[in-house]
Formats: C-alpha cells, structure tokens, sequence
C-alpha cells in the first residue's frame, strides 16, 4: 500500500513536470513566432486603423502578431525597440536614430518621388510613409468671398490678406498655441517661409543642439519669432494665441470671431462639420518658392528587423486598398500614389506633397527633440519670448 502512494505521487511528479516543460516549450514556441509590432506617440484611432488593417491583411494566414503601445512619456531610444519588427510612429529625429533596417525598393516606389525622398538617410530608405498630416492655412470663406479675397501666396501677401478680412472678422488668424504641436506647427511653417530648405534644416539642427544642453532658442529661431510677434502688435494674430484652446477655437468659428487659422489636419477633424464646412484649407503662404516645402508630418513604418513576413506587412499597408481604408478611418491623406483619399482636402495633402519642390518635412517639434520633456521645455520657452 505504502509502495503504491509512493508510485503514485512519483506519476503525478512526473507528469507535472512533463506538463510544465510542454507549456514551457509551447509559450516559448509561441513568443519566438509572434511579430511583434509597437506604437509611439499615436492617437488610438490611428493605432487602431493600422492594426485593422494589418489584422485583415493576415485573416487567411496562421502567423501572429502582437500590438504593443510604447510610452509615449519616455524617448525612444530609453525603450526596448530591438525586440519590435515594425515601429510606428511619426517621422522624427528619433526615428532617423533607430538604426533600422532598409526598406526594400519594390516597395517604396509605391510612394510619389517626393514623398519617397523624405524618408531617406545615409543612402537607404529608414521608414515608409503610411499616412501624412499636414500644417495648413485655413480661411473663413464666408468673410474671403465677402470682400472678394485671393488666398495669399507669399507672407506679404499674408499680411494684406489679414489686414483686409480684420474689417470684417475681430480675430483675422488664429492658432491653438495651448497645444505644444500645434505651435510648433505654426513656429515652423513660418520659418519654413521664411528659410530656404537648407536653412530650415539649419535650424532644426541648432535647435537639437539647444535642446540637448538646455541652451536659449537659437538667434534664428528668435528672427522667425520676431515676425510672428510683429503681427501680434498690430492686431493681425490673436494676442493670446499662445495659449489659446481647441474649445476656444471652436468658439470663435461658432460666433464667426475668426477669420483664418493655422491648424493641423488631425485638428481640423476634430471641429463640428457644421463649422468646418465654411473654412478652406490651403497650403501656407510660401516665401521662397523655389525651395518651397510643406510642413506635413509623416506617420510612419520602420522596420527594426528583416524578414519577408515583415515585407509582407508593409508591401500591404501601401497598396491602394489599404491605404484607402487608412485614409477613410483617420481622415488624413494616404502617403503612397494610389489609393483613394478620405476626401478633397485629404487628396490636397497628398498632392501638395508630392508637388512641391521639397516635399513633405517635418516640424520643429519632429526635426529638433529626442526627448517628450524638451518638447514641453521649449514649447515654453517660445511662449515666454512671444508675450
């Protein structure tokens, strides 16, 4: 009797075991087949579009994938990317500093020229566009067709344009400065203006540099600052732009306060149609034509491993199919040259980028920062210099 307790207790030992190495093998099996892809600094529906789409492109086949949202409070290179396929994020300095793997020629000629060259880096292609955003020059129809308005072309243009459409909106150009992308949005589109490409780029660098040793904004920083603050003096831009709300805005278009605006197209979107339907959005005034580029942050893939079930993620999020669902659930503009947009203006986007001399470049924010509490640091210190 005593034998057969023991025998018994040996079996269930035994077989304990045997069903720990099995889970164990399994779960390791399991972890060593599974792609797992991560999100940086996305809102959830543009997070959940991209996993749609990438979950209905792997309906019929038994790999697996895992979705991973990364802090968004922490800098990149403070997370674990290695263990990540594919990262997505927005086109930054950050971005460019992963170190990723090539994305393959065949697939990035499904990309206009233009847009294909800004995600380009020591000769190789780093990341694939997927969606664009864009900073753009919104104007209330209403007032524009009222006094009979050219949309500007140049920022002296701009500035008659404002002083024309003051006598009928009290707010002529307003910007929702309380959110830091959104001033760095405006900040760069006017130095954007104002700089040829090169000294744009300039600019990004030095304001890198500041950012990295808690130094002052950069003296050209400061020079773009000091336009922006002239048209603050005279009227011409909502004096407290700086810290001026989203529910604000929405109020000054509500009461017909505004008479144009410089917001993002994520921002745009959020706005009732009701009030949205009276503004169009255009490129912002360009000074220097000839180097002339539009501020239109990329959403982007990049792909920290190589592998072709990792291609064959990325080969699908660029067909036209895809890229149309992409634009239709995010009401942003598709990246790649084919692919139906969410509408007219998403279409505009696309075309802007792909048309104009230098292409899509990011904003300060994207171009100068590693890290999230820079962003918020100089957001500040651009604030205190404009009051």
């Amino acid at each position: 009797m005593e034998f057969t307790k023991k025998a018994h207790i040996i079996l269930i030992s035994v077989i304990t075991a045997l069903l720990l190495t099995t889970a164990a093998i399994i779960t390791h099996f399991i972890r060593t087949n599974t792609t797992q892809i991560a999100f940086y600094q996305l809102t959830p529906e543009i997070q959940k579009a991209i996993e749609d789409q990438i979950t209905k492109s792997l309906a019929d086949k038994k790999s697996r994938v895992h979705f991973t949202t990364l802090s968004e409070t922490k800098p990149l290179f403070e997370q674990n990317t290695k263990k990540y396929a594919v990262i997505f994020s927005y086109n930054s300095r950050s971005i460019i500093e992963l170190n990723s793997k090539q994305i393959p020629v065949s697939i990035m000629q499904a990309f206009p020229t233009k847009i294909r060259y800004s995600v380009i880096s020591n000769n190789k292609f780093y990341a694939m566009p997927v969606l664009l955003d864009h900073f753009g020059f919104s104007i209330y129809t209403s007032y524009q067709n009222m006094l009979n308005l050219a949309e500007p072309k140049s920022l002296t243009n701009l500035k008659q344009f404002l002083t024309d459409i003051n006598t009928k909106a009290s707010v002529p150009l307003a910007v929702c400065g309380a959110d830091d992308t959104e001033l760095f949005g405006f900040v760069s589109s006017y130095a954007q203006s104002m700089m040829t490409i090169n000294e744009y780029f300039a600019l990004c660098s030095e304001l890198n540099k500041a950012q990295s040793t808690l130094s002052d904004l950069p003296y050209e920083l400061k020079k773009v600052l000091d336009e922006i603050k002239s048209l603050q003096k005279i009227g011409l831009l909502f004096a407290k732009w700086t810290t001026l709300t989203q529910s604000q805005m929405e109020f000054l278009m509500k009461e017909h306060h505004m008479g144009s605006a410089v917001t993002s197209l994520s921002l745009h979107r959020t706005f009732p149609y009701v009030l949205n339907k009276y503004y169009n959005i255009t490129m912002f005034p360009q000074e220097q034509k000839e180097t002339a580029a539009i501020i239109a942050p990329e959403i982007v893939a990049v792909k920290m491993k190589n592998g072709n079930f990792i291609n064959s993620i990325l080969q699908n999020l660029s067909t036209p199919d895809s890229q149309k669902e992409l634009s239709k659930n995010t009401m942003l503009a598709p990246a790649a040259s084919t692919g139906e947009s969410h509408d007219t203006l998403a279409d505009d986007v696309r075309f802007w980028s792909a048309a104009t001399p230098s292409g899509p470049v990011p904003s300060l924010k994207e171009a100068s920062f590693i890290t999230p509490d820079r962003v918020k640091l100089y957001a500040d210190k651009i604030r205190e210099y404009l009051k």
